[in-house]
C-alpha cells in the first residue's frame, strides 16, 4: 500500500523456498532433499569461483553451510574453495594472453590426482561450461603424468570474444563450442604440459 524505508546490510540476499508448491508434476521429479541441496551448493560454488571480489554465504534451513570471505584474486578464492593445503600446494599456475584470448588456470602437478572426475572446472567468460575438446586435451596432456584411471585437478578460466563462441550446442547452454577450439587446445595445453611434465 505504500513505500517504506528499510535498512539492510550491503549485498544481495536470495531466499528459495517452496519452489514447486503449486506445480505438483514438477515437484514429483525432485530428488532427495540432500541431493537437491548438493546440486544447489554446486551452483553456489561455481559462482563463488568466478566472483572472488565478493563474500558469499550459503545457509540451509537456517544453518550456515559454507561461506567465502572476499578474496584478492582467483587463486586465493580457489584456495578457500579447496580448503586443503596438500592439494593447493601442488597446483601450477598459468597465465597466457594472446590476441583476443586470455587464459588463466591452476592445474595439479603429477604428484596428486583423484579417483573421480571432480574439481575439473572450465569457465568461459565467467560462466561454467562443458567442452569435450578442451577436456580431452587436458586429460590427454596428463597421460604420462598420472595413472590412466585417475583425474587431475584443474580450474581453467578463458576469456574470449563472444562472437567466437557457439552456445547453441545444447538446450542448457552449458556445453559450448569455441571457434578453432582444436588449435586453441593444442596451443594452450599441450605446449604447457610438455614444458611442465
Amino acid at each position: 500500500t505504500g513505500v517504506e524505508v528499510y535498512f539492510s546490510s550491503k549485498g544481495t540476499k536470495i531466499i528459495a523456498k517452496n519452489l514447486f508448491f503449486n506445480i505438483p508434476a514438477r515437484y514429483k521429479f525432485l530428488k532427495h532433499t540432500s541431493r537437491e541441496f548438493f546440486l544447489m551448493k554446486e551452483v553456489f560454488d561455481m559462482e563463488a569461483l568466478v566472483q572472488p571480489n565478493i563474500s558469499m554465504r550459503l545457509t540451509n534451513n537456517g544453518r550456515l553451510a559454507i561461506s567465502y570471505a572476499k578474496a584478492k584474486s582467483l587463486k586465493d578464492r580457489i584456495e578457500n574453495y579447496l580448503n586443503d593445503n596438500d592439494i593447493f600446494s601442488n597446483l601450477m599456475e598459468i597465465n597466457i594472453e594472446k590476441e583476443n584470448i586470455s587464459i588463466y588456470g591452476l592445474f595439479s602437478n603429477s604428484k596428486i590426482s583423484q579417483s573421480i572426475k571432480k574439481n575439473n572446472f572450465i569457465f568461459l567468460n565467467n560462466r561454467p561450461i562443458e567442452n569435450r575438446v578442451i577436456s580431452f586435451a587436458i586429460k590427454n596432456a596428463y597421460s604420462n603424468a598420472i595413472p590412466k584411471e585417475r583425474y587431475p585437478f584443474y580450474f581453467l578460466y578463458i576469456n574470449i570474444d563472444c562472437n567466437k563462441v557457439d552456445v547453441n550446442v545444447h538446450p542448457s547452454k552449458k556445453e559450448v563450442r569455441i571457434k578453432n577450439e582444436r588449435a586453441f587446445s593444442k596451443a594452450a595445453f599441450f605446449i604447457f604440459f610438455i614444458l611442465y611434465f
